[in-house]
């Protein structure tokens, strides 16, 4: 089992890590990757209300999909609080037929029919990216804005996710500099 502790000073205390406190397991559950093998980072949303937790999702994984733990890395609350939720040495379930090659960002809420993020959730999103992008050196074959992805625009399968009006705030995340002055 790899544990890789991150710790994004960007974020200050907007960035919790509840690897070893949520139901399921974040370290083993899916197989083991290199980071080399990361190309995108997948943003998806939760379908749900935007009061959700990282709890409530992780146990929806576990009990309806029968996964062994949560399926994306990092889960994005509606204040901005970025929870730290599978390890990133794991795949995961993001992405099918790419999951060694994404980490998967998840957005508490539904965007569908005009619903957008907030704007500390799109801030937040950006600087994580923005941190795995410029900041983070092990990623390799992560290169550059280009490599964030709505989960449909990774996906061979038919799926909304993020969202149907995905394009019009994907701009708020990938416009800059991750929110750093």
């Amino acid at each position: 089992m790899a544990k890789i502790d991150l710790i994004i000073p960007s974020l200050g205390n907007k960035f919790i890590d509840l690897r070893d406190s949520l139901p399921g397991n974040a370290y083993s559950w899916s197989w083991e990757r290199s980071l080399s093998e990361i190309k995108y980072l997948a943003i998806h949303h939760s379908v749900a209300s935007d009061t959700q937790t990282p709890v409530q999702i992780a146990n929806f994984h576990i009990q309806s999909n029968g996964w062994g733990g949560i399926g994306y890395h990092f889960v994005i609350a509606k204040d901005g609080v970025v929870y730290y939720v599978g390890d990133l040495s794991t795949a995961r379930a993001n992405v099918a037929k790419l999951n060694e090659a994404v980490i998967g960002i998840c957005l508490i809420g539904n965007f569908m029919s005009g619903r957008v993020p907030t704007e500390e959730q799109l801030n937040s999103a950006k600087v994580l990216c923005d941190f795995f992008i410029n900041i983070y050196p092990d990623l390799p074959n992560l290169n550059g804005w280009d490599s964030v992805r709505g989960h449909k625009e990774l996906s061979g399968q038919s799926t909304t996710c993020p969202g149907d009006n995905w394009p019009l705030w994907k701009t708020k995340i990938v416009s800059g500099n991750g929110g750093r002055k």
